[in-house]
């Protein structure tokens, strides 16, 4: 186990106990932010605080690291700014007249991310851990991935990307957020604040909060992002948010991303609505991206897309750029046109009328080439090529993007994570997780059955039904446990599927077992026949006698 003595609390690495970190700066000697936990607290029995990442809104964030698991994590506490403060030992002193708003939060906060701890390894996010209630208040462990901003990563590089390079990064969010929604989970705050862009150069969605703290009509301290928050959180009308708050905050992220700069704050533009692409940039962009965008960036959430797979529809149509060479109008003029698509109908016409009339010409040439000009040449070879092309021109004239079919993949035996990170997947399929079963044969976490089989021919944006073995359903608690040292023992038993939840570790006094923390008994006993969500308590042996034990034997003396 690693030296936490040892160990930065920036960083989580182990720099020999300098006061300054070599590797990320760190100054262990700083003091620490009004209200958060002093370093080096241990929550949960194993996971221990380092600084402060970020807070405000429903909580604070702290770097933290996991002695079991031996790596750095991120620890989010429940802390709603303004109606709590810190009490003794850590705990959370509740102000009197916050009792009631306090309590509500917290019980949001155990659903959000018991929800988002579901969906395990999950593509787009960082993945949930462990949740858990301590000291008047709530937690949530969550992987840590290291990486910067989005914003940070744009500053890096110039201030803004080309559409070319921004696709593929954004591209598997959608699925995400989708995923997200199907689940009852909105985000609210999407930026270039909470997107952030990890070593391996994929875009991850963070800052999960509580729906209170995303809304300045709530009896909590408001957290939102100018720019990037839709008109509906700043109470306008009492518009509700929904999924197309979350598509506001992610077109006006991929918006900041392109143009260089957030779109105008929406509480501004209910009044006056200046928002505008600028002509160098408008130009070069494509065009059914730019309306794409002017669309999920409306004001009233009933004239912006509804969802972020309409969205992405737009996005990925495929317009023909050279039709208008016009830059992108206005906000106000996409949605007029919205209303009336009677040109866009008229030149889809003509290209249409176009590839027919270069299909039959073709074919004309084909089936009457000899009539018209003589058979030269016995090869036959020029016929399928002109076939091939026929085929061609039918399948990319005559019929759109989304009536193309495409060959469903195998998926069993993978994980849900390296399927819905795989861009040539996300591009063509939309995926669920239909349902979890138990399974001898099948390791858990890997992928046994679809909905669609394999092989089989289906259009652009499919819907797959995805079903995750959970390993096997029961198994027999090891005897081998006995005399582990109880860390190793903790692992063995996660390796195995058990439920971190279900596992307990308690000292207990051992005459016959040696000085180590090693393990002497397991309720249910070692041998039983469990399953993955059976609660286990493990006894390890602490070489210390209980307080009782010991005022025992000291009236025994006297």
């Amino acid at each position: 186990m690693a030296d936490l003595n040892n160990l930065c609390m920036g960083c989580m690495t182990d720099n020999g106990g300098e006061d300054i970190c070599p590797v990320c700066g760190f100054d262990k000697n700083a003091p620490v932010p009004q209200g958060a936990m002093e370093l080096k607290t241990v929550i949960g029995n194993r996971y221990v605080v380092g600084k402060v990442l970020n807070s405000g809104g429903d909580g604070i964030t702290y770097m933290g690291y996991d002695t079991i698991e031996q790596k750095p994590v991120k620890i989010r506490e429940y802390f709603p700014e303004g109606i709590c403060a810190r009490g003794e030992n850590m705990g959370v002193r509740i102000k009197k007249e916050s009792s009631f708003v306090y309590n509500s939060g917290i019980m949001d906060f155990l659903e959000l991310f018991k929800k988002l701890m579901s969906f395990g390894e999950f593509a787009g996010i960082c993945t949930v851990l462990d949740v858990f209630e301590q000291n008047g208040t709530a937690y949530s462990i969550i992987e840590h991935v290291a990486g910067i901003t989005l914003n940070e990563f744009l500053l890096r590089n110039g201030g803004n990307l080309s559409w070319e390079q921004a696709r593929p990064l954004f591209l598997p969010i959608f699925s995400t957020l989708s995923q997200l929604h199907t689940a009852g989970i909105i985000h609210r705050a999407i930026s270039p604040e909470t997107l952030i862009v990890g070593r391996d150069g994929k875009l991850r969605l963070t800052g999960f909060s509580i729906a209170k703290v995303r809304n300045t009509s709530s009896e909590m301290t408001s957290r939102l992002y100018p720019g990037y928050a839709a008109a509906e959180q700043y109470g306008f009308k009492d518009t509700a948010d929904g999924t197309c708050t979350d598509v506001y905050g992610l077109a006006a992220s991929i918006f900041r991303t392109l143009i260089g700069s957030p779109p105008p704050a929406a509480n501004t533009r209910i009044n006056d609505d200046n928002m505008s692409f600028p002509r160098r940039l408008a130009e070069v962009i494509p065009q059914n991206v730019l309306v794409a965008l002017a669309n999920a960036l409306q004001i009233l959430p009933e004239d912006r897309t509804s969802s972020v797979e309409e969205f992405r529809k737009d996005l990925q149509a495929e317009m023909a750029d050279n039709i208008n060479d016009e830059p992108l109008k206005t906000p106000e003029k996409v949605k007029a046109e919205k209303k009336n698509n009677k040109s866009y109908a008229i030149k889809a016409a003509i290209i249409t009328a176009v590839a027919l009339i270069l299909i039959v010409l073709i074919l004309v040439f084909t089936l009457f080439r000899d009539s018209l000009f003589g058979n030269s040449s016995n090869d036959t070879s020029s016929i399928a090529d002109i076939s091939s092309i026929t085929a061609d021109v039918s399948s990319t004239e005559s019929t759109g993007i989304m009536d193309r079919t495409t060959s469903v993949p195998d998926f069993t035996g993978k994980t849900y994570h390296e399927v819905v990170n795989d861009s040539n997947n996300t591009n063509w399929f939309k995926f669920t997780i239909e349902k979890k079963e138990y399974s001898s044969a099948i390791e858990k976490g890997k992928i046994m059955g679809q909905s669609v089989a394999a092989g089989q021919s289906v259009k652009r944006d499919t819907e797959i039904g995805l079903t995750i073995s959970m390993g096997p359903a029961k198994f027999k608690l090891p005897t081998t446990l006995k005399g582990m040292t109880k860390d190793a023992a903790h692992i063995k038993l996660l390796e195995m599927g058990i439920e971190p939840s279900c596992i307990e570790l308690v000292g207990k006094f051992g005459e016959t077992a040696t000085k180590e923390q090693v393990i002497i008994e397991t309720s249910p006993a070692m041998g039983t026949e469990i399953n993955t969500e059976t609660p286990i308590t493990v006894y390890y042996n602490t070489n210390i006698k209980t307080e009782t034990a010991s005022s025992q034997e000291s009236e025994t003396e006297e």
